[in-house]
């Protein structure tokens, strides 16, 4: 990644199997950036910067991690990840 980023946003789909997602950017250093813990089924959660200060400047590797909160077998889990830019 190079930029900058401003938000993010995090779909979960409605799945048989109720599982929640933490969903997280971690930079090569271990540093997170946002992280989103427990997204229910069925929901979308938003998180965006409220001040340019508070944006995230990005070089280098990232690693996008999505951990469901149990086995999402054949539940129909979908996450949809939205990394927002300027």
């Amino acid at each position: 990644l190079n930029g900058i980023i401003n938000g993010m946003s995090v779909k979960v789909t409605d799945n048989t199997g109720n599982r929640t997602v933490t969903v997280s950017l971690t930079d090569s250093l271990g540093g997170v950036y946002p992280n989103f813990a427990a997204i229910a089924e069925n929901a979308t959660d938003v998180k965006t910067a409220p001040t340019d200060s508070d944006e995230l400047t990005v070089v280098g590797d990232y690693t996008l991690t999505i951990t469901p909160s149990g086995d999402p077998g054949a539940s129909g889990l979908t996450v949809d990840v939205s990394i927002r830019g300027v």
